[in-house]
């Protein structure tokens, strides 16, 4: 397949993010920044991450945005330009903005038998409903491509591979008892929200409705207990439900911790691939005290998920099968960078899941 008419205009959106950051820094000093990293995890083994970011170049309310990570398994890049207006008192509520967002993304990772490319436009609107709830909406276009396919890949994911252009809204509400809180500072947020998504081809038609809490809370001293969880369910709108594989819930990674991504949820027995679901529910508890400085906190967690439910595909098992782990946590935040350690065993699997027990991530700022 050629990627050229996806690739192009991908690279000449990097090229001007690359031109105009460094712009940014130059002309308003501290709304630059230069973001330099290296981590490890068994997901996606030692990689290197370098970013480039500009917020309100010149006090023109424009953010660019570029970042390219690279590693052993693979390579992923992403970039954006974003104008935003702040508009008030306005029909849409207080403190009310309007923003317009060109974005582009490229990945291409060994733990997936596809590259992906994305390139989209977005209008995104927002306004604030109280001191603690605000909403936010946006009209999109995206146009995605699914390519480099593996050789014996499941022919489930390859039925969606090519080039496939989608349009639609989004609307959500968040709730939020306490904006910006550090991380052993108590509060409590929701969210809310839903997606209609509409294509001309390419079986993407679908609806996807979400939710999730977080609360933070005191225990003893500065240690904190935190409770939080989230999920889902997509939906295409034709007469079978399919939902293309693009539009599906992938867990493992992140949640639950200890398992690697895709991990948590159906797969392709005759070739490993994971195919993901549309059902999806997540959820973690975790006790967090401050460690032997005031930047570094440590905790023990436990985790749960399981994504699921593949309409109009037959012969994978759909089903709803829960995973869950325990580990423990290192978290260090300084002026110089983010540093954060968590190793998660699986208490509750299935014999096709692979394992992701370790995982270590280190962001230095200059």
């Amino acid at each position: 397949m050629q990627k050229t008419n996806q690739t192009l205009p991908l690279s000449l959106l990097m090229a001007a993010t690359t031109l105009m950051a460094p712009q940014a820094m130059a002309q308003q000093a501290g709304n630059g920044q230069l973001t330099v990293g290296v981590s490890h995890s068994t997901l996606y083994g030692s990689t290197a991450d370098i970013s480039l970011s500009g917020e309100d170049i010149a006090g023109s309310g424009v953010d660019v945005e570029l970042e390219h990570r690279l590693g052993d398994e693979g390579q992923g890049s992403r970039a954006s330009i974003t104008k935003t207006w702040d508009l008030g008192q306005s029909a849409l509520g207080a403190d009310s903005w309007a923003a317009i967002e060109v974005n582009g993304a490229l990945s291409d990772w060994d733990i997936r038998p596809y590259s992906e490319s994305h390139i989209g436009l977005e209008l995104q609107f927002g306004a604030a409903l109280g001191q603690t709830l605000s909403w936010q909406g946006s009209l999109f276009w995206q146009r995605d491509e699914l390519d480099d396919l593996d050789s014996g890949i499941s022919p489930i994911i390859a039925a969606d591979s090519g080039e496939s252009e989608v349009a639609g809204l989004t609307l959500g509400l968040h709730w939020d008892s306490a904006r910006g809180r550090e991380l052993l500072q108590p509060g409590t947020s929701a969210a809310l929200g839903g997606k209609l998504s509409v294509a001309q081809q390419g079986r993407r038609d679908s609806r996807h409705l979400y939710a999730s809490f977080e609360t933070t809370q005191a225990l003893a001293g500065r240690t904190v207990w935190r409770l939080s969880a989230s999920g889902g369910a997509v939906r295409g709108t034709g007469d079978d439900g399919y939902v293309h594989i693009l539009d599906r819930a992938f867990l493992g990674g992140k949640a639950p911790r200890g398992f690697a991504s895709g991990s948590a949820g159906p797969r392709d027995t005759s070739t490993g691939d994971a195919l993901g679901g549309t059902k999806y529910l997540t959820g973690s508890a975790e006790v967090l005290t401050p460690g032997w400085r005031d930047d570094v906190a440590l905790g023990v967690f436990y985790d749960f998920g399981s994504t699921w439910d593949l309409p109009g595909i037959s012969g994978v098992d759909d089903s709803r099968h829960w995973r869950s782990s325990v580990g423990v946590s290192g978290h260090w935040q300084s002026r110089y960078g983010d540093l954060s350690l968590s190793w998660a065993a699986p208490i509750n699997s299935q014999d096709i899941d692979e394992e992701q027990r370790l995982s270590l991530s280190l962001n230095a700022r200059f």
